[in-house]
């Protein structure tokens, strides 16, 4: 390295000025002459004024000394200039540093601009600085069914993709799943782009057969690699494996099309941190990461180099990195900013490089020379460093876009229903209870729901019998089925007393644990007083109860007023008008129960039309005003048919109008094909319901076991089809007469898909591999 000082602008100046002997900074003969090498400060084009004619110790720049005692051949400082030369430059021949910046007179090519001038280097990088590039593997699913029917052995009747979902995978859509990922990042995305084909990796099958059809879903797993660069929206410090800071410095430079050239930079780093060593089976260099962006605005401005060069020693404790710059394009001058950091480079026999920070602290800047008069002759090996591309930009710094990465490479799904958009979760919670007071309240709700919904049951066939035929249930049966039915009516009512006085007494001693000592009272009193129901129910223990139940409705609905939710406020104040009303009269009860249903779909209707489902809010409008139709036109006609038979005919076809304009809103097929199933299922209940005294018990009672089996055995729920006598006909119906798939039977597919698909995309995460997964829209 000791010839590294043939800077073309420094030999120009100096065979112009003295022809003199350069001694050790030799000559090297350009093929054209310098076009505009300078030391620059910040990459301003400032520096030094070389050969200004004042040299040291009163020299006058051209030869010798000024005062006559200093030989003008020797280097008594051993910096590697003469004191000719010295007197020259202007430095000191008797200090080997000037400057003190580290890097000897000799070897610095700015030799009285040093450390202080240039200032120190930067712990933060200014926005878009730092500029990082991935490639993902961006994975989806892509679904494709076949349906086959028994004609004397099984046919394939259909083969496309209906009943199934496919994701998709585009530049635009890989960007915004990205940007959506990392929108409370430091980071950005500024570019995606794809590389090779999409291609499949694995996949997942589903049969099932219902007699006479036979259903094969097939999900193929495929991915396709994307390159995805970031930069940082915002200023921020990047660190290494062990948490230190690099640093950095962010410069403007001035390039002339069409013209190759250098960028030189001098820095020296203090005794202590040097960690510099060269051996033939360990190494420690230091290098500097670079990145040259074509404009003045790192974030909005175009990458044209992105690499590592690697530095030489210039003496002890200080070195010099070569950088390359590309050839801009065109013949006129263009600004550009180059952003660089230092860093250790270490290599060990049999490992891979390991890169680590130099501290801020301990790092001087000795130079920076833009040089941009090479010709073809000096762009080769002869004697110049050249630039060592390792493996590209921050080959091992896997830390530098730390928070970027945990957001990006991975995704935590959640299971969630949202207007029917159901998102898979990696981890499915069971909701199964743990301890022992959660398995006795789950036994206790569980019974609670069971006798209420079969309470509620034997008052709903008795009302709609009441509705649709005119009779009484009970003037149907003969004494003995009278008195059975009022005995099954009083144990459950008592088991049902029984069950909520648990719930209640478990709610309280919760409250108590809370600190909440208005609540654990209350609910307390409920407990007790139900208690007293289950062992022998008077009018005295009503009222009882009732004042209880009263007292704790009223202080939730004060609590919810407080809170400024009016609306909860005034449910619960309806509940306990309800409460009272039951304790007193059967029948302004029962109109209390109406006016609170109808209430509580005026608020399912309010709530959606604030959020912008007019059509939603209509339909809860109408389940309201049935509900208080029902009750104040229990014993009317209209036309000679029951009004209760009316009612229930409308609300039917309101529900099955907003099932088929539901279905035309949607974009995802098995949702659309289950509200399609569900106006159908709508149709046929209705009709069901309609039939005279068997329609109604047949609808309660396949709707008390449907929900009992439900919430005994929960993962039952995903089998809809089952869940009316309209529901299951529709379902039959289809499997007989259409090639179309049940809803049911897609989703249960997807799901499992999606499952092993999260399985298998986060092994290969967990292996260090970078994966985007993407899942079909499901809106």
């Amino acid at each position: 390295m000791g010839q590294l000082r043939n800077t073309a602008l420094l030999l120009v100046a100096l065979t112009a000025l003295t022809g003199c002997n350069t001694g050790s900074r030799s000559t090297k003969k350009s093929d054209s002459a310098s076009t505009g090498a300078a030391v620059t400060s910040n990459g301003n084009g400032s520096g030094p004024n070389w050969g200004n004619g004042t040299g040291a110790n009163g020299s006058n720049g051209l030869g010798g000394p000024g005062n006559g005692t200093v030989q003008g051949s020797l280097d008594p400082d051993h910096d590697g200039l003469t004191n000719d030369e010295e007197a020259l430059f202007g430095t000191d021949p008797n200090n080997p540093d000037t400057d003190a910046d580290g890097i000897i007179d000799g070897r610095d090519l700015a030799p009285l601009f040093g450390a202080a001038s240039y200032g120190p280097f930067e712990l933060m990088y200014p926005r878009g600085a730092v500029h990082t590039q991935h490639d993902y593997q961006v994975a989806g699913l892509f679904g494709r069914s076949r349906v086959e029917k028994w004609l004397a052995g099984y046919r394939e009747t259909y083969k496309g993709t209906r009943g199934t979902r496919s994701s998709e995978i585009t530049e635009t859509k890989v960007k915004a799943e990205i940007d959506e990922l990392t929108k409370q990042s430091e980071f950005t995305a500024v570019s995606v782009k794809s590389k090779g084909s999409l291609d499949r990796f694995d996949g997942h099958q589903y049969k099932k057969t219902f007699f006479p059809s036979r259903y094969t879903i097939d999900y193929d797993f495929k991915q396709q690699s994307y390159e995805v660069a970031f930069r940082n929206a915002q200023p921020v410090t990047v660190r290494d494996d062990a948490g230190s800071a690099f640093a950095n410095r962010v410069f403007p430079i001035t390039v002339r099309g069409s013209s190759a050239s250098t960028l030189t930079i001098q820095f020296a780093v203090d005794k202590p941190a040097d960690l510099y060593l060269d051996t033939q089976t360990h190494y420690i260099v230091p290098a500097l990461t670079f990145q040259v962006f074509d404009g003045n605005d790192p974030y909005t401005a175009t990458v044209v180099a992105d690499d590592v060069a690697v530095g030489s020693p210039l003496n002890e404790h200080a070195y010099e990195v070569r950088v390359p710059l590309p050839t801009a394009a065109g013949s006129q001058t263009a600004e550009w900013t180059v952003a660089i950091t230092p860093v250790w480079v270490e290599k060990k026999d049999g490992q891979d490089a390991k890169v680590s920070s130099i501290d801020a602290g301990v790092l001087r800047i000795g130079a920076v020379a833009h040089d941009q008069t090479l010709s073809s002759s000096q762009q080769g090996n002869n004697g110049q460093a050249t630039s060592s591309r390792l493996t590209g930009i921050f080959p091992t710094l896997q830390d530098l876009a730390t928070d970027l990465r945990a957001e990006a490479a991975k995704r935590t799904f959640g299971q969630q229903v949202i207007d029917d958009k159901t998102v898979i979760s990696q981890t499915v919670p069971t909701g199964r209870p743990t301890t022992a007071r959660e398995w006795t309240l789950s036994i206790v709700q569980t019974t609670a729901r069971i006798s209420q919904l079969a309470i509620g049951t034997l008052i709903q066939v008795d009302e709609f019998t009441n509705y649709t035929s005119g009779q009484d249930l009970v003037k149907l049966m003969d004494p003995d089925q009278a008195r059975r039915y009022g005995k099954i009516a009083e144990q459950l009512q008592k088991l049902n007393a029984a069950s909520s006085a648990v719930i209640h007494g478990m709610t309280a001693v919760v409250m108590a644990e809370q600190g909440d000592k208005i609540r654990a009272t209350l609910y307390a009193a409920r407990s007790v007083t139900e208690v007293f129901r289950a062992v022998g129910d008077t009018e005295l223990i009503r009222a009882g109860a009732a004042a209880a139940s009263f007292a704790t409705n009223i202080y939730e609905a004060y609590d919810a007023f407080r809170g400024g939710d009016n609306l909860r406020g005034g449910m619960y104040v309806a509940r306990a008008t309800v409460d009272v009303l039951s304790a007193f009269d059967s029948e302004l009860a029962a109109g209390g129960a109406a006016i609170l249903g109808g209430a509580t779909e005026g608020l399912n209707a309010y709530n959606a039309f604030r959020q912008g489902d007019t059509v939603l809010g209509l339909v809860h409008v109408a389940r309201g005003s049935g509900a208080l139709a029902r009750f104040f036109l229990r014993n009317q006609e209209i036309m000679g048919i029951p009004a209760g038979s009316v009612i229930t005919a409308a609300l039917g076809v309101v529900d099955v109008g907003y099932n088929i304009y539901r279905a035309t809103q949607q974009n995802d097929p098995i949702i659309k094909q289950r509200y399609i199933e569900d106006a159908v299922a709508s149709a046929v209940d209705t009709a069901i319901f309609l039939i005279p005294t068997v329609g109604p018990v047949i609808q309660v009672v396949w709707q008390v076991g449907w929900q009992a089996l439900t919430w005994i055995f929960p993962d039952l729920a995903k089998f809809r089809m089952f869940r009316s006598p309209g529901a299951f006909l529709t379902f039959v119906g289809q499997v007989f007469f259409t090639n179309t798939i049940p809803s049911a039977y897609a989703e249960e597919a997807y799901e499992g898909a999606a499952k092993e698909f999260i399985k298998l995309m986060e092994d290969r995460q967990a292996a260090g591999e970078l994966v985007l997964a993407i899942f079909p829209e499901i809106n």
